[in-house]
């Protein structure tokens, strides 16, 4: 367990995967709703206030968790606003990346989700060094849609940690609504 005071109102803790063993923490059934869990995080939260002086006892608290490839993280923010302590779990798993080697596969690909009507929640467009990287965050995507997707790129899972690194080491294209602004050029300049 990696423990980090990111400033006056932040912890970030990095459990590894031994350490969710050791926790008897599942992050695919992890759920602040149950009592057990909330335990858990509580003695883990304490061994963190432990270790970093931080003061937390009767302040509101948001406890966010972010399960990823080699464990979890778990973000404990102080709030300024009085109230109970809220708990989040980020899922990661409507969220996927396409990699194209071509300009042409990208455009071909972002105009069969634009009128597939998939229900995004978010897409981004970069390019790095040679390839062109579409990011997906979607409530559903139908099959038929991400199977011709596959014709035209290598499509990856995609967590939080690797939009992160996206964004920063980058050219972003477009962010938020790629898709759907992109889809749009396309069909007024084939009218």
């Amino acid at each position: 367990m990696i423990i980090q005071q990111l400033d006056q109102k932040r912890l970030l803790i990095n459990l590894s995967k031994n350490d969710l063993a050791a926790f008897n923490l599942n992050t695919n059934k992890f759920s602040f709703n149950d009592e057990a869990t909330k335990l858990i995080i509580r003695e883990i939260l304490s061994l963190a206030v432990i270790k970093t002086g931080l003061i937390i006892k009767d302040r509101s608290l948001s406890v966010e968790a972010l399960p990823h490839k080699e464990g979890c993280y778990i973000l404990a923010t102080l709030r300024t606003k009085s109230g109970r302590k809220k708990y989040h779990i980020k899922r990661n798993n409507d969220n996927i990346l396409i990699r194209f080697d071509h300009a042409q596969d990208m455009l071909n690909a972002i105009d069969i989700i634009f009128c597939s009507n998939a229900k995004l929640i978010r897409s981004d467009l970069y390019s790095k060094d040679r390839y062109y990287y579409l990011s997906l965050q979607t409530y559903s995507l139908p099959k038929k849609t991400k199977a011709l997707l596959s014709e035209y790129g290598k499509i990856f899972r995609c967590n939080a940690l690797t939009l992160s690194v996206l964004n920063e080491s980058s050219n972003i294209i477009r962010q938020q609504d790629a898709v759907y602004y992109i889809g749009n050029i396309i069909h007024i300049n084939t009218i």
